[in-house]
């Protein structure tokens, strides 16, 4: 593990800079590295009060989503949920594994049962509280559970979450039964969660019992969790209410309501600031650090008050940076707006590679997208190089699968032909066959695409007669004995500058083989709507980009069946053996590194073959904020968990402090 760390470590220094405060030395005598803690600056802190609000910008907009993955996934909603969301049982840690978080958890334990399934006892600490000074217990935990499992949140369109792997959840949640038999209560502080066998082995295997506890008092008014010995289950606080009060009808006033709803207006919360506001019109959130919070993982409690998040324009970002308008700025792409910031030195940046991509994603449930040879044949006709090198001029690199150059196993196989992570002779070796080479990078070839085209049918004008290239425009095909014709209806992003690229190399390149972009101008929020299939989806292609969750798992996303399509398959690609591909994925042995990345890099190969999505490129993020922000590091974090640890403050100048290199 030693090992692999430095080896992550090291391709990051190749990716990125890094800085530190701290300055590397080397010994003497031995000629080893350390860090020399003592160079580490003083400052003067600055408060909150003195500062004034501290304003958040990222060119996403927020829609509102702020309460679990149900209902869609927006990056900068995520956000919002790691401001005012904590205590996960689960966390991340910065060494690329799943640790409980000692903050909170006083003990998780693990047993094998004599069934085969293994049950999992998760004890928290005693004085946990929400922001509203209410005891948080294991019931909270618990309701979380079955909240994301409640046939009643299915009835109000959300999407259940994936926890097929906790026994009893099946015949919950097809409202077979009124108990979840793999959740129990042991007492006020500690509970069970029981994982069916037959979703083990499982590669990030303790993430199972990750979970965050949300106030049923607030969101189940009247209801409480109850365990009689079969199982939790959810029933009327007052026992002479006989009519039961955990409905759909309840739920969707208590979470969706947009005025006062737990969704965009989450009033009581176990996290690190309270949502203060949220302006529909304006979208943007205010939040204040919560008295209550206990910590972070590793201890750390805000100090940075009055945060206000709000959306930028990619055009005047900048500009508002460098006149105090904008004091962070999150996950700055463009390349040309990363030169700016860096060049004109009017601000400090943290910059890190991406655990995700951008993409285009296709529809392929419906239309001429649902056939791989238009799929491929667009993919041809795209220069993906060229278009990354225009969006993110040095700052990106083209992708040819579903991964980020930030993820560990993306680096780790980059490394292993030259520095392979095992000293075993035969494993080492085994190492340096993993490539990602042997993916097809859809060199342009505009004569191909259209040959796809013709091999797959569209060989046809609007008259039912041969297409005749120069004469007709638009090629059609006969699909369930309907003529269809070849035009892809593309939802495109308002304002974004790399859609604008896109319009300019697809749209004309493809009209020259008989295929017609129909293009859409929508703001975020209706495109999302579109892409999660919350509406009827009248769009074939969107481009989009997204961050990986630090627990790979595209199962759900490539899932055949109907209880992943639209919040998690948003591609509508229904594919078993792409499916099967993931299942080997998440099913290898917790530790087996190397078998993980050959399973993964023959998932990224089906993938790469099939094209549910076209891959186009990862990147180095940049963070751009005032010099006044101090100890801020989102290495592989959000930047709520980075803020968390960071503070406001002056560096303190004296005789000794050299003067900065301009």
């Amino acid at each position: 593990m030693k090992k692999l760390l430095a080896l992550l470590l090291a391709m990051l220094m190749m990716l990125v800079p890094i800085v530190s405060y701290a300055e590397v030395s080397f010994d003497d005598e031995t000629g080893e590295a350390y860090v020399d803690d003592t160079a580490e600056p003083e400052y003067t802190r600055i408060s909150s009060d003195e500062f004034g609000e501290f304003i958040v910008g990222a060119t996403t907009t927020l829609t509102g989503d702020f309460f679990t993955n149900m209902w869609g996934n927006n990056t900068v909603d995520i956000d919002v949920r790691h401001m005012v969301h904590g205590y996960s049982t689960v966390v991340w840690d910065r060494q690329s594994s799943f640790i409980p978080n000692e903050t909170i958890v006083a003990q998780i334990a693990a047993a094998e049962l004599e069934s085969g399934n293994k049950m999992y006892t998760i004890q928290i600490v005693g004085d946990l509280v929400y922001s509203d000074g209410s005891p948080i217990t294991a019931k909270d935990y618990l309701f979380s559970y079955l909240l994301q499992a409640a046939p009643q949140v299915a009835e109000i369109d959300g999407k259940i979450t994936n926890m097929d792997h906790i026994a009893g959840i099946e015949e919950f949640k097809s409202g077979e039964v009124q108990t979840i038999s793999g959740l129990r209560i042991v007492d006020d502080y500690t509970y069970t969660v029981e994982i069916n066998q037959e979703f083990l082995p499982y590669f990030y295997e303790l993430s199972m019992v990750e979970a965050t506890p949300y106030p049923i008092s607030v969101i189940a008014p009247g209801c409480e969790i109850a365990d009689e010995g079969q199982g939790i289950f959810v029933r009327n606080t007052d026992p002479s209410v006989t009519e039961p009060i955990f409905t759909a009808e309840t739920l969707k006033a208590t979470i969706m309501d947009p005025d006062i709803g737990y969704m965009a207006h989450p009033s009581v919360v176990s996290g690190p600031y309270t949502l203060e506001s949220f302006d529909w019109e304006t979208r943007e959130a205010v939040f204040k650090i919560n008295p209550n919070f206990k910590g972070d993982w590793e201890g750390n409690i805000p100090t940075i008050d009055n945060v206000r998040f709000i959306n930028v324009k990619p055009i005047e970002m900048m500009d508002q940076l460098k006149n105090g308008e904008v004091h962070l700025l999150n996950k700055v792409v463009s390349g040309e707006d990363i030169e700016t910031g860096i060049n004109d030195g009017y601000s400090d940046y943290s910059s890190y590679p991406r655990l995700g991509f951008g993409f285009i994603s296709f529809a392929c449930e419906q239309g001429p997208s649902q056939f791989e040879n238009v799929r491929e044949a667009i993919a041809y006709s795209l220069d993906v190089p060229q278009f990354v090198a225009e969006y993110t001029i040095n700052y990106g690199l083209p992708v040819y699968g579903y991964m980020g150059i930030g993820q560990w196993m993306y680096m780790l196989i980059s490394a292993a032909a030259t520095n392979p992570p095992s000293e075993d002779p035969v494993e080492a070796a085994v190492w340096g066959t993993l490539t990602m080479e042997n993916l097809n990078t859809y060199e342009i070839d505009m004569v191909k695409a259209e040959q796809l085209l013709i091999d797959d049918g569209w060989t046809l004008n609007e008259n039912n007669e041969p297409f005749v290239k120069g004469t007709d425009t638009v090629r059609y095909k006969i699909v369930d004995d309907k003529p269809m014709p070849l035009i892809m209806k593309w939802a495109k992003l308002k304002d974004s500058v790399a859609a604008e690229y896109l319009d300019e190399m697809l749209v004309e390149p493809l009209a020259t083989i008989g295929m017609q972009i129909e293009v859409t101008e929508l703001p975020f929020a209706e495109l999302l709507q579109h892409y999660y299939r919350q509406v009827d989806r009248t769009y074939d292609m969107f481009y989009l980009a997204t961050d990986f969750l630090s627990a790979f798992d595209p199962y759900p996303v490539f899932s055949t069946e109907d209880q992943y399509q639209g919040s998690r398959n948003t591609t509508g690609f229904r594919d078993v053996a792409l499916e099967g591909l993931a299942y080997q994925l998440r099913s290898t042995e917790p530790g087996e590194l190397l078998q993980y990345c050959q399973r993964w890099i023959a998932f990224q190969t089906y993938f790469n073959d099939k094209l549910p999505m076209i891959p186009l490129y990862s990147n180095i993020y940049h963070d751009f904020y005032t010099p006044y922000l101090q100890n801020y590091n989102p290495q592989e974090m959000s930047w709520p968990v980075a803020l968390i640890a960071s503070f406001l403050g002056e560096e303190v100048v004296t005789e000794d402090t050299e003067p900065a290199a301009e």
